[in-house]
């Protein structure tokens, strides 16, 4: 790696990490899942969940699973709903381009698993749970 592009992994490092916060927290802020629950650990869950991001590159497999873990204690702690797409995307991005497919697909497909089953405890019907994840 140059020194130049490494300092181009830095600069894009640390404005995904800081795009993961911003939406995140946004979403948590919101609070469209109206749980009541917008406490200060849900901030600090999108200041983790970015920050994370600044080492996706050097422990991937580490990153998608601790990403993963905290978008499940996200839903145990019944915080504000944050999604999927935006706090996991680059992580499991960054475990299959690091040839880890297996733990970027597991943990994709635990995710989904966890959130459907999620929405359906939420939900008093499963077609008012389906598309609002």
């Amino acid at each position: 790696m140059t020194r130049q592009s490494g300092r181009q992994d830095v600069i894009v490092d640390g404005l995904l990490g800081f795009a993961v916060f911003a939406v995140v927290a946004i979403a948590a802020g919101a609070d469209v899942s109206d749980t009541g629950n917008l406490t200060p650990l849900a901030y600090a869950l999108a200041g983790v969940l970015g920050g994370l991001m600044l080492v996706r590159r050097r422990w991937p497999v580490t990153v998608v699973l601790t990403t993963s873990a905290l978008i499940v204690a996200n839903y145990v702690l019944d915080l504000p709903t944050i999604g999927l797409a935006v706090p996991a995307a680059a992580a499991l991005y960054s475990a299959a381009e690091a040839g880890r497919t297996r733990w970027s697909t597991g943990s994709a497909a635990a995710l989904v698993l966890v959130s459907t089953l999620a929405r359906l405890l939420q939900a008093p019907t499963p077609p008012t749970s389906w598309g609002t994840n």
